[in-house]
């Protein structure tokens, strides 16, 4: 299923790029400054960017610095008298510690520097490419050439570009949407929809009607309603729901953006085995 644009990079809506830390779980999370992505605070740079993390790089450092200390520590174990013969007789390991120590921080400095400067670099390519390729999609989308529209889109995706920052791209994932669904129908052709199959159409088929959820100006929903059309009278005759289910999915698109929970599907066909479930 096609949802990884989305968990790749992360927020398709523009973010704000200010660092800022949140909780997610045990975990703690950071906003990249450079491409606004989302990532655990421990990690040295941004898994997508390679942004330097200086929260990151510190704690990495210090975790070294602590083995060494840590080692250091067991010095102390033995005897006065014994720890004086062995500093005698092994002057030269706090030495080596410290010339250790100086080698770890001259490795982190130029780590830093050669992390920023590829930041940097990848920043601005990123920025050269909005503005040559957000200028090609604006023509696409104004002349309504969605399947030119969703190959620069995949395009983007494979490149690892920033496409999240078009203004128009929840467009696009609706467009993603759609054509996940015909593969499916055109499977159906074949074999009847089961299993993880059947899972994927209802998510598809949920996700686009409750798209409007993601805030789409009122000529892209009125395309929007001419084209899901089909996709929704497939969902009332194949996936019949009570009133109380239709409200369950619809505040979780609300709360999602336009997002549909695969937990929430998977437990509607649990408990509607009629429709032909099997995990």
């Amino acid at each position: 299923m096609k949802r990884n644009h989305k968990n790749d990079n992360t927020n398709i809506k523009e973010k704000n790029i200010e660092a800022t830390d949140r909780t997610d779980g045990d975990e703690k999370m950071i906003h990249c400054p450079s491409c606004g992505a989302v990532y655990d605070i421990d990690l040295v740079k941004c898994p997508y960017c390679g942004a330097t993390n200086p929260a990151g790089a510190e704690k990495a450092y210090m975790n070294r610095l602590h083995g060494i200390r840590r080692d250091l520590h067991g010095l102390n174990r033995v005897s006065v008298e014994e720890t004086r013969r062995e500093l005698r007789e092994t002057g030269s390991v706090l030495k080596k510690a410290l010339f250790i120590v100086v080698l770890i921080l001259l490795a982190l400095v130029l780590f830093v520097k050669a992390s920023d400067i590829r930041g940097a670099r990848e920043a601005k390519e990123d920025y050269l490419w909005e503005k040559e390729a957000f200028q090609t999609m604006d023509a696409y989308y104004e002349q309504g050439d969605y399947e030119a529209l969703l190959q620069m889109y995949y395009e983007a995706l494979q490149q690892e570009r920033p496409v999240y920052r078009w203004e128009h791209v929840d467009l696009c994932e609706i467009l993603v949407i759609m054509e996940e669904a015909d593969e499916l129908f055109s499977l159906e052709e074949e074999t009847a929809l089961e299993g993880d199959r059947l899972l994927n159409i209802l998510w598809c088929e949920l996700s686009l009607k409750w798209s409007g959820s993601r805030g789409f100006s009122e000529e892209e929903q009125a395309w929007l309603s001419e084209r899901t059309a089909p996709y929704l009278a497939d969902l009332a005759e194949r996936f019949p729901m009570t009133e109380e289910e239709e409200q369950i999915f619809e505040n979780n698109a609300k709360s999602q953006e336009g997002y549909i929970s695969l937990e929430l599907c998977e437990q509607y066909l649990k408990n509607h085995p009629e429709v032909g479930y099997e995990m």
